[in-house]
This record gives structure tokens, C-alpha cells and sequence, in this order.
């Protein structure tokens, strides 16, 4: 029976094996790390967007800036509505840490099911495309 493109992909854990880390310890140092190097750019080099300055048009990561400093002062609300994407995926993220840092201390690693890829892939791409469109109305009216 064929896996339809529209489904949810499915995760499974398998046992751990030697040579294994725990990704989401990884994911969280480069997490963290990259607010902080977000923030001080930001602040600091002030740099405009090479796609918005040439074409006009917004790109994938247009307001990660502002949101970034929303979520520095506690206002998560504003923070995704400058890019809800991210926040979401932030959100996304702090679950996935829970759950692999868990079952990584169980001698466990989460993976998606390797009849999920596609599936996976799917959403994502169409997750990062309502975003990027989100962005491009959000900009033209409010910009």
C-alpha cells in the first residue's frame, strides 16, 4: 500500500549504538550560540537584507531580527508576529530536545521512520513556504 504525500511522518527509536551523540545537545549549543551571535550582529553591524534591497521582496528570514529581540524581552507574541515560522519551529524544537535528550538517556535515539522520509520532507518545504508567503503579505502591508 502505497504512502500517501499528505500523511504525518512517523517517528521511531532505536536502540543506541556506539558512536551515537545526542543531537538535540548539539542542536541546543548551536541554538543558543546562534541567538547570541544574532543578537550582538544585530545590534552592533546592522546590516539590511540583500534580497529585500534588491527586489523588494521579503525573504525567508525578513523580521528574524526583531523577532529575535522580542523573544530577548519575554514577548513571544510579538515575536511570532514578526515571523511565525520561526517561532513555531522554536517551539517544535524545545519539544524535540525533550524527547531526544530523554530517550538518549535511555540508550535510545529518535530518527524519523525511514518510510516517512518523504513525508517529512513534504512538510517541511510546505511549512517553510506558507511561512515565506506569510512574510511577503505581512511586508507588503505593514512593511
Amino acid at each position: 500500500m502505497p504512502i500517501s504525500r499528505f500523511m504525518w511522518p512517523r517517528f521511531h527509536a532505536r536502540p543506541r549504538r556506539r558512536g551515537d551523540i545526542a543531537y538535540g545537545y548539539v542542536f541546543l549549543m548551536f541554538g543558543v550560540l546562534s541567538l547570541l551571535f544574532m543578537s550582538l550582529t544585530a545590534r552592533i553591524l546592522r546590516l539590511p537584507c540583500p534580497l529585500r534591497r534588491l527586489t523588494g521582496i521579503a525573504c525567508p528570514t525578513c523580521g528574524l531580527n526583531r523577532m529575535n529581540a522580542a523573544v530577548w524581552q519575554g514577548d513571544w507574541w510579538r515575536a511570532f508576529w514578526y515571523n511565525p515560522g520561526f517561532v513555531v519551529a522554536a517551539l517544535l524544537f524545545a519539544v524535540w530536545l525533550l524527547v531526544d535528550v530523554r530517550a538518549f538517556h535511555q540508550n535510545r535515539i529518535w530518527m524519523v521512520h525511514p518510510q516517512s522520509g518523504n513525508q517529512f520532507r513534504f512538510w517541511l518545504t510546505a511549512g517553510f513556504a506558507i511561512n515565506w508567503l506569510y512574510l511577503i503579505v505581512f511586508n507588503f502591508f505593514y512593511g
